[in-house]
């Protein structure tokens, strides 16, 4: 089943996998660096 709706082309499946990756990736890395600055800012606000 592609995602989507669209033809299931080889090349076409393979880049949205592989753009589906780096967008994960991406905001798995976003996610993590604004939970340890606000864990930062946390620990230096409260001292």
């Amino acid at each position: 089943m592609p995602p989507g709706g669209g033809q299931a082309e080889p090349s076409m499946a393979q880049t949205t996998r592989t753009t589906l990756r780096t967008e994960v990736r991406t905001y798995l890395i976003v996610s993590a660096g604004a939970f340890a600055l606000g864990l930062a800012l946390g620990f230096f606000l409260m001292g």
